[in-house]
């Protein structure tokens, strides 16, 4: 299965402020990055998580919002 060039399903998801966020709003301000974790047991996701750590200052700079 392959969802390369596939547009993502609109979502709205609670956000870590307390409100609501969606996608449609997110890509008003550009490109969207989701990230899945599925907890600190999976160590693919802890692997992603820290990778994301060390370059979240960055892609924030560049007004990149994960």
């Amino acid at each position: 299965m392959s969802i390369h060039n596939q547009d993502a399903p609109e979502f709205t998801l609670e956000s870590t402020a307390g409100g609501e966020v969606s996608l449609a709003d997110r890509l008003e301000d550009g490109p969207v990055v989701v990230l899945i974790n599925r907890g600190h047991w999976c160590s693919f996701c802890a692997e992603q998580l820290q990778t994301f750590s060390e370059v979240a200052y960055d892609l924030w700079l560049k007004r990149l919002f994960v």
